[in-house]
């Protein structure tokens, strides 16, 4: 089951920015996409100042939080809700109004809290297992010059972080695009369209697989 999220932070361009069909507000859309989304998100908002002094093509650091349900969406996913800007700001933490000191004293740099949450000691000691594993097996090669345990711990870091701690794909999941696969009323087959339209549908076998797996875990 997908992991709703309350809020995302990212650094991205800004891809496209105009006026809503409505002509009441403004769209803005970040060279960006939710995780397993093939589409870029856009925001909505009807105060232009929100946006004041933001371009198509600069780079800034978005906060969003998740908005209201999409029509006919069940809200199982992410990408079933609108998202509301929260604030962006200049990724050296300038305002757009903010002029840059006229002083020649180097800048202080601008640091982010963001929050740690303690790492599950048995997956990080499973994770540690399985980067010696690899390591001794000659599967990742210790590079030249470096330290045996520090790239120990790296490479346990990064099972943990991008492995690890993963969120769980929904069901019939398209790992080799990384996209949510989506059922078709009509043939009952679950697939998804990728950018030049075509279509990715999930092999037969994958789905009688997956049928024999809820079998035997019922």
């Amino acid at each position: 089951m997908t992991t709703l999220q309350e809020h995302y932070i990212f650094t991205a361009s800004i891809k496209a920015r105009g006026e809503n069909r409505q002509g009441s507000g403004w769209t803005l859309t970040p060279n960006w996409k939710l995780p397993s989304s093939l589409f870029e998100l856009v925001l909505y908002g009807k105060d232009w100042g929100d946006i004041e002094g933001w371009a198509v093509g600069d780079m800034g650091t978005f906060t969003v939080n998740r908005g209201n349900l999409r029509a006919n969406r069940e809200g199982k996913y992410n990408t079933d809700y609108y998202w509301d800007l929260v604030s962006i700001e200049r990724p050296d933490s300038t305002s757009p109004a903010e002029e840059p000191p006229s002083s020649d004293e180097p800048k202080p740099q601008a640091t982010r809290t963001v929050p740690d949450i303690p790492p599950n000691p048995a997956a990080l000691g499973a994770c540690q297992n399985h980067a010696v594993d690899f390591i001794v097996a000659g599967m990742i090669p210790v590079p030249e010059g470096r330290e045996l345990t520090s790239f120990i711990w790296e490479i346990r870091d990064r099972f943990y972080r991008n492995i690890n701690q993963k969120t769980l794909a929904p069901l019939h999941f398209c790992y080799s695009h990384g996209a949510e696969r989506i059922q078709s009323p009509r043939t009952h087959i679950w697939g998804h369209v990728l950018p030049d339209k075509t279509a990715c549908v999930e092999p037969p076998d994958a789905a009688a697989g997956l049928a024999g797996a809820g079998a035997e875990a019922e």
